[in-house]
């Protein structure tokens, strides 16, 4: 588990920070407003749009875009690890093992007037929660 980071101190942002170390995936900001007020029963959520959008910006939370789904967030690991997206209750996980980052490998090869930010390794199936239909 990565270290826990430095960052300002306040019962939200632990809040917010504790719902994220304790999950098994990427959250939703609704999943992650419900699941903080858990620990924090009266925080709002312009209060955790706030304390998101700043653990943003000091890279201590980690946006998850993926084709087709909403926006979710997991704490940063350093690693670059590949999605998996359930086919069924599109529940999107991190998969523990490491894929090679390809895009220093593909620099050369994207056009001049692409701008290129980033990769993603994305595997759908079914999770163990739902069965194949």
């Amino acid at each position: 588990m990565p270290e826990t980071p430095t960052f300002r101190r306040t019962r939200q942002r632990e809040a917010i920070y504790n719902v994220l170390s304790e999950a098994e995936r990427p959250l939703k900001f609704e999943e992650l407003l419900e699941r903080a007020r858990e620990h924090y029963p009266r925080l709002g959520e312009r209060t955790v749009f706030r304390n998101v959008r700043e653990m943003l910006d000091d890279h201590t939370l980690v946006r998850v875009y993926l084709p087709g789904q909403p926006a979710r967030y997991e704490l940063p690991t350093g690693n670059h690890c590949p999605h998996f997206i359930c086919r069924n209750c599109n529940n999107v996980f991190v998969l523990p093992e490491e894929t090679p980052d390809i895009l220093p490998e593909y620099r050369a090869k994207i056009p001049d007037n692409f701008v290129a930010e980033g990769e993603e390794v994305i595997i759908y199936g079914y999770c163990r929660e739902c069965p194949k239909d």
